[in-house]
Formats: structure tokens, sequence, C-alpha cells
């Protein structure tokens, strides 16, 4: 029985819902994405494993392309009825390690918290309310939708949240403490992607870590990558996005060998926008990366002859596949289901030494470098780029070989 339907039955059991299992659990996701990422391939996964034994519908809080992968996949997709406000206003209230703050974000964040505690008391109740009567169990698809918590035990019978993101400690450690006392007061079961976000989130009573499922399902088909047996490939999926290590992607670059190649999958949104745009000219302000360095690494970027670019893909495995390794250089703390998916096909791992990243380290399949320097990551994928042939085959057998024994160890 798969790992999130047995956890949900056990749960149903547990507090007398379907105690005979004899109907379908009936289930509302709140899903927070805006786009495809991380967040929505590993929702995807999900939705296809709970729908072996329950109803599942999806509320899209932002309307986005989000909405149109869920209805390729045939799930019904509902939108907020206070559309103007949750398109207009609201905005995640986001505290996160994994991300970036500055005079400029902690000012966005007030303004956030203004319309989360609109949404928590008021707005979230007519939301909500439409579909009580039609489902059982609401789940919240991220640890930031925690504004919907306040009144979902008036409309479900139990909630359960899903922490992909590290709650950060913060500075006097005031959002922390109000997300666990929301988390703590009314959600019935925290499932938490790795073990670093459980301990951050500190409710054990409560959470339980599961690994996000490996989704194949319209990742990967038959076309024929053109290579030439000159080079080395590898595979970075992070896109244009800071925490997912682009600076320290880009500053390697100069220190590798000729024979490598990287493929760049992922969007480049913050190297092409409007740099004459009034947010942007307020961001720069604040924003020393963006001030002093996004536009020297915009230019190695588009200068270096180590990047194939491929931007956003659904088919990643392709490219995984012939690549000899998957480079994963976060710069900010999180779990990384790159590292599942490079390990899913037998692919070692390049990472960087943050809590989260080194949670699935074996000798061998996963090389660490110190975050934020370039010149060491370099030197571990020209050291990957040299190993003979005869190593890559017991390496891919020992990746395989720790994907499933990752998936042992969920509940």
């Amino acid at each position: 029985q798969n790992k999130y339907i047995r956890l949900l039955t056990n749960l149903l059991r547990e507090y007398g819902i379907n105690n005979e299992m004899k109907k379908k659990d009936r289930i509302l996701i709140i899903h927070h994405g805006s786009g495809l990422g991380g967040g929505l391939v590993a929702l995807l996964g999900l939705i296809d494993e709970l729908k072996q034994c329950s109803d599942v519908a999806v509320l899209c809080v932002f309307k986005s392309t989000a909405i149109d992968y869920l209805r390729a996949r045939d799930i019904k997709v509902y939108t907020p009825v206070s559309n103007n406000f949750f398109s207009k206003h609201y905005r995640l209230f986001i505290h996160s390690e994994a991300s970036y703050s500055n005079f400029l974000s902690f000012l966005k964040f007030s303004y956030y918290f203004v319309f989360m505690i609109i949404n928590m008391f008021f707005l979230s109740k007519n939301e909500l309310k439409r579909f009580s009567g039609q489902f059982d169990i609401l789940y919240l698809n991220s640890l930031f939708l925690v504004d919907w918590l306040f009144y979902s035990k008036k409309f479900f019978s139990k909630t359960i949240v899903h922490v992909r993101e590290p709650l950060a400690n913060g500075y006097m450690g005031i959002r922390k403490k109000m997300f666990r006392i929301l988390l703590k007061k009314y959600s019935d079961l925290i499932i938490c992607v790795s073990e670093d976000n459980k301990k951050r989130v500190n409710l054990n009573d409560k959470s339980v870590r599961v690994y996000d499922p490996v989704v194949f399902t319209d990742r990967q088909n038959n076309t024929l990558l053109i290579q030439n047996k000159e080079f080395t490939y590898f595979t970075y999926l992070g896109g244009s996005q800071r925490i997912k290590g682009f600076e320290q992607l880009i500053n390697s670059l100069e220190y590798l060998h000729e024979n490598i190649k990287i493929y760049f999958l992922g969007g480049i949104e913050e190297l092409v926008e409007n740099t004459g745009s009034p947010s942007y000219k307020i961001r720069k302000i604040f924003s020393p990366y963006i001030r002093n360095k996004l536009q020297i690494l915009k230019t190695k970027f588009e200068n270096s002859n180590r990047i194939i670019f491929v931007g956003k893909s659904d088919n990643v495995f392709n490219y995984i596949n012939n690549s000899i390794a998957v480079i994963c250089p976060f710069s900010r703390t999180h779990a990384c289901l790159p590292i599942l998916e490079a390990y899913s096909v037998g692919k070692p791992v390049i990472v960087s030494n943050l809590e989260g990243m080194t949670e699935h380290y074996e000798q061998a399949i996963m090389e660490v470098f110190e975050n934020g320097n370039s010149l060491a990551l370099a030197e571990l994928i020209n050291k990957m780029s040299l190993m003979p042939q005869r190593d890559t085959k017991n390496i891919s057998q020992k990746a395989i070989s720790k994907y499933k024994s990752i998936y042992h160890s969920n509940p």
C-alpha cells in the first residue's frame, strides 16, 4: 500500500472517519503554486496516488498555469470566489530559511501579513464554507497556507498540512511561534518532506516525515538528444533562482574543463526582467545582489560555452539520463527533490553542505562542497567528469539502492 494512502488511511481510522473504508475519502487540497515547479510536480505525484482510494479536488489560490497542468490530468480545480482579493492583494506570508531577506522584503512581508490576517479571519471562512459537506479532509499543500487553518475544523473533519519549506528561526522567533501555534491548535497531521523540516516545526506528536514521490509521468519521452562524445554532460535544474545556487554555478563555469557541458533547466525570469520597470528599480535599491551581481552573472551565463540552455521542461529525465550527474548547488537550506530524482535513475549528485541537502548523503553517490565556494564546486564537477567508465555502473547501482532505501524508510 502506498505511503500516502497508508498515512491517510490510518488517520481516517484513528479519528473515526469512514471506519469501514467502504466509501472513498473526499479530500480538498489547497495549492499555493503559480506555475510549473517542484511543488506542483510533487502535488501531481501525490494526487496520482491519492486518487487510488480518494476523491480529490484542488483549490488553487492563484490563477496560473498550475491550473492548466492540473486540469490536463483530469483533476477537478476550483478558484477562489473572492478572486479580486487573491489576484491583486493576497500573497503568501513566507517565513522560510530558503529565502533571502533585506529591508524591502521586510516591508513586503509586513504588507502581506495584513492580508494574511484578513484572509484568516474573514475571507477564508466564505471560501471554505462552500465546500462544507463535500469534502472530509482539508489538505494544505504548503506550510505558508496556515492562515487557512483557522476555520478548517468548522467545515472539515480533519486537516493535514504538508510542510515543504524549512521554517526559519528568525531573529526573535515571533513569526515561527505564530506558525507553530496555528499548526498545534488546528492541524491533525503534519507531513514534512525532510527531517530538517520536521525538526524546525518541532511538533513531533502530530508530525511525520514523508519524502516526496519522484514523478515520472509526462517528464520523459523518447526524444533522442544529440550529444558529442567528446563532452561529458551534467544537468542543473534550478533556473536563475538564487536560492537554487544559480550564482555559484555561474561563477564556477570559468574553472570547468573544456570537455564539460551543463544542461541548464528552469526559468530565467530574473535575467529577462524589465530593468526599466519601477518595481525592478526599487528592488535594485534594496538588493546588493541585483545591484552589484545579477548583470555580471547574466553576462557570464550568456557568454559561456559550458551551458546548454534548455529552459523549463517537463521532460527532465531525458537530460538526467543523458548526464553523468546532477548538480544541486543550493545556496539556502531546503529539501532538494532533484537529489531523489537523480538517485531514482542511478545518477550521483553534487550538492552544497546545507541542512536538508546532505540528508541523503552516501559516499560516492553524493559529492559535497562548501556553500558559497564556486571553485570547490567546479573542482567536484571536474573530478566527476573524469570518472572512469567502469565506475559509473557501480555508482549507478549504488544510487538506485540508496533511492529504494530512502523510500523504504517512509512511514
